[in-house]
């Protein structure tokens, strides 16, 4: 976030946009025009992202059109024309603009002379990750806001290997967007943009759906209930489950690509209420595994039959559950460079079963982009898999980003797996627990709207950082503006602020003797930090203070 003169942006826009975006422009209050003109959107966490309309702070054409631009000027300034003809490749999610949002994208690299790579339907962000890594591009972008509301969007920029930006690529790339006027640049003639904008798509997803879909499962034994949520990954999360032996049934409804994704309350598959619609049709059918992934296909969230109910698994779960899997799976062929990665916010189950293996973890800050840097960094030796607490999991080298599709595959095959011994996956996670020890864990976030709200997120930072009378015995500070905490008998809490969203995210993990032991400590370090916290919300957001929490076994 750069801070601006809101009054003097304002005009500008107001003299330079289209009629439409002056006419929202003039309805708005002098308030609104504060918070929609006050800044422009920070470009961090691989890119921007936040609330669409008019405004320098919000997503719309020229937003995207700013950082697309200057994206090409950067790359302009940094490679041979030569180089430059290798070009962007472009996706798109479902959301209402992002299709528009995508060529205006296209366009303004086409300005620059620099060939786009448009794909012809939404895109899931690891088909996206996929092609940069096994093509030649200069980057990759894709229009989307994941999991957030409907009316969000963003811009997420991807290197030539298919990671998405960390903060040392962001820094060199930001200047040119700030300094970019979205109202000065001078579109690509007719004859010029028939030999820069390219359409494709079919030969990209053929080549993505065979990499996932090398092992197949001979005569599973499993029916599982798939849906995108109305996102990108509509053809290839069935495709893939089928193609490696698995019944696949489908919820109907949320097959249609809707930007309002009318049938839930968000798009996130780590809210279990985005299964209700799915679990009609499990029921239906006996169906083992109900999986839902996000927008853009890179989460996916997995619901699994147990006795006479659907129990949501958690991405730590998901984590710990499919590296025992692999492991043991590819136990006595794993190289001897093999590691796992798991961000510092994520649970520690999985790093106990790598150990066990002789495996060691790699700890990264919170967000799969460093996930991402780190597997992309051969010296590191040989990525087996990694994953985060929000439901990240990437397993092998096909990708350089989270992979919701090949998520939902190889938790396929290892409940097929399971189910010929007679388990389900809730039986595996909690063998797991027996051995290595009980865990749980817990998010809780708080928002921070507008300007006051970032003022009041920033005090509550320096105050837990500084002085917050915790009862911590230990306190860090990690990269990416996270808060540890540190207490016996093996409770960690860290406090960061969201890399997307106007809020402040509480992550609990708590390890115990059992679920009842764990409950208890988990609600003796919540009463800790959830008074102080409070006391930096705004006046108006009454209770409840904390949206989107969520409890792991």
């Amino acid at each position: 976030m750069y801070e601006m003169d809101y009054r003097a942006v304002w005009d500008h826009w107001h003299h330079n946009a289209d009629t439409a975006t002056r006419q929202e422009l003039e309805t708005l209050s002098e308030a609104q025009r504060e918070e929609r003109f006050y800044c422009g959107l920070a470009f961090g966490t691989g890119g921007i992202r936040g609330e669409t309309g008019a405004g320098s702070n919000r997503v719309n054409r020229y937003t995207i059109r700013q950082a697309a631009a200057g994206t090409a000027r950067w790359l302009q300034s940094t490679l041979p024309a030569k180089e430059l003809q290798k070009g962007v490749l472009i996706a798109f999610d479902t959301r209402t603009d992002s299709a528009a949002f995508a060529l205006e994208a296209a366009l303004s690299c086409c300005a620059f002379t620099i060939p786009a790579y448009l794909f012809d339907a939404p895109a899931p962000v690891p088909l996206l990750s996929f092609t940069l890594k096994k093509e030649d591009y200069l980057c990759g972008i894709a229009i989307t806001a994941s999991h957030n509301p409907p009316n969000h969007n963003g811009f997420k920029l991807y290197n030539r290997q298919g990671g998405q930006l960390v903060p040392a690529e962001a820094a060199k790339i930001a200047p040119y967007i700030e300094e970019t006027d979205p109202f000065s640049l001078t579109p690509p003639s007719e004859s010029n943009l028939k030999q820069l904008l390219h359409f494709t798509g079919k030969a990209e997803n053929a080549a993505y759906l065979s990499a996932l879909t090398r092992r197949k499962v001979k005569d599973s034994p499993l029916t599982v209930v798939a849906t995108p949520l109305h996102g990108a990954a509509k053809r290839l999360l069935p495709a893939a489950l089928k193609k490696t032996g698995h019944r696949v049934l489908s919820v109907p409804a949320q097959e249609v690509c809707d930007g309002t994704f009318a049938t839930v309350t968000t798009p996130n598959p780590e809210d279990p209420a985005v299964f209700a619609w799915a679990e009609k049709v499990g029921y239906e059918n006996h169906a083992d595994l109900l999986f839902a992934t996000d927008p853009d296909g890179d989460r996916c969230g997995v619901a699994v039959k147990d006795q006479n109910s659907y129990t949501p698994l958690s991405g730590n779960e998901v984590g710990a559950l499919l590296i025992d899997y692999l492991l043991g799976r590819d136990a006595g062929r794993l190289p001897a460079d093999a590691y796992i990665i798991k961000t510092v916010v994520s649970g520690n189950l999985a790093v106990k079963i790598a150990a066990h293996h002789n495996v060691p973890t790699r700890i990264t800050p919170t967000g799969f982009k460093y996930i991402g840097e780190a597997l992309l960094k051969k010296e590191n030796g040989t990525f087996l898999a990694g994953y985060e607490e929000s439901g990240g999991f990437l397993a092998g080298n096909h990708a350089a980003d989270k992979d919701g599709i090949f998520t939902a595959v190889l938790l396929a095959e290892a409940a097929a797996f399971y189910k010929k011994q007679k388990m389900t996956l809730i039986d595996a996670i909690q063998a797991l627990y027996a051995v290595y020890g009980y865990e749980k864990s817990a998010t809780e976030t708080f928002l921070f709207p507008g300007k006051d709200g970032a003022r009041r997120k920033a005090a509550c930072l320096e105050y837990f950082a500084k002085e917050a009378q915790t009862g911590a015995d230990r306190r860090e500070e990690a990269a990416g503006d996270t808060l540890l905490f540190y207490f016996a008998e093996g409770i960690r809490t860290a406090l960061r602020p969201s890399g997307t969203e106007p809020k402040l995210k509480l992550y609990f993990n708590v390890g115990g003797a059992d679920e009842k032991d764990a409950d208890a400590k988990l609600a003796e370090v919540k009463n800790r930090f959830l008074p102080l916290i409070a006391e930096f919300l705004p006046e108006h957001d009454n209770a409840p203070h904390f949206a989107n929490s969520g409890v792991e076994r």
